[in-house]
């Protein structure tokens, strides 16, 4: 499965399937009732656009089955 990522320093978003969860806490429900996975994603490779290496918290990226971007 490929996540969408955007790239911190340029801005750039890129698709990939080269990732791990990493410090992964399980789904935890807020407030309101919404499920959040508290966990990072890093990425395997490092990013085509910049070169680095990045970790992003779980809820900084985009879903791509909600349309949500």
């Amino acid at each position: 499965m490929e996540l969408i990522f955007t790239c911190p320093e340029t801005s750039q978003v890129f698709y990939t399937g080269n990732f791990e969860v990493i410090d992964n806490h399980g789904i935890k429900t807020d407030t309101a009732g919404n499920k959040i996975l508290e966990a990072k994603v890093a990425l395997v490779d490092p990013c085509p656009f910049c070169g680095r290496m990045h970790v992003y918290h779980a809820n900084e990226l985009a879903c791509p089955l909600s349309g949500r971007f």
